[in-house]
């Protein structure tokens, strides 16, 4: 007994659902197995036969029936809804949301850049404990003239 698995691989096959892949994989199938050539066989007869069945027409006043015993038996259709609709108000709360994000975010930027563009105490010659440049103190008063 052939596993599902070869039945399905050979049944594509027959269908010419395979890629070039699954097509050498359906050819060494067979080269090993008996029984698979013999399935293959079976399937491809009876895709041959099933080719060669007549088609079916119907009348042309075949709706014309149907339609009538729908009439007669009352059957309506399913209610079904329009669409998957969301309500109105998770529309508003989400553009809500994304209108605060973006928001605090671009506060968030400018807040930001507006602290970078001052120029910090060290940036402008002041040493943090106070003192200038030249290493005198602002409260010291300034050395004699010579």
């Amino acid at each position: 007994m052939l596993p599902d698995q070869d039945r399905e691989l050979l049944t594509a096959y027959v269908d010419g659902e395979l890629s070039t892949r699954q097509r050498k994989s359906v050819v060494r199938l067979l080269r090993r197995s008996a029984e698979a050539r013999e399935l293959l066989l079976r399937l491809q007869a009876d895709a041959r036969e099933l080719r060669a069945l007549p088609r079916p027409h119907l009348a042309p006043d075949f709706s014309d029936g149907v339609l009538k015993v729908i009439g007669q038996s009352g059957l309506r259709p399913a209610f079904r809804p329009d669409r998957a609709a969301v309500p109105f108000w998770t529309l508003a709360a989400a553009a809500a949301a994304v209108l605060c994000a973006v928001g605090l975010g671009t506060f968030a930027l400018v807040a930001t850049l507006a602290d970078d563009t001052q120029p910090s105490r060290v940036a402008r010659g002041h040493k943090p404990n106070g003192s200038s440049p030249s290493g005198i103190a602002k409260d010291t008063p300034p050395p004699p003239d010579k």
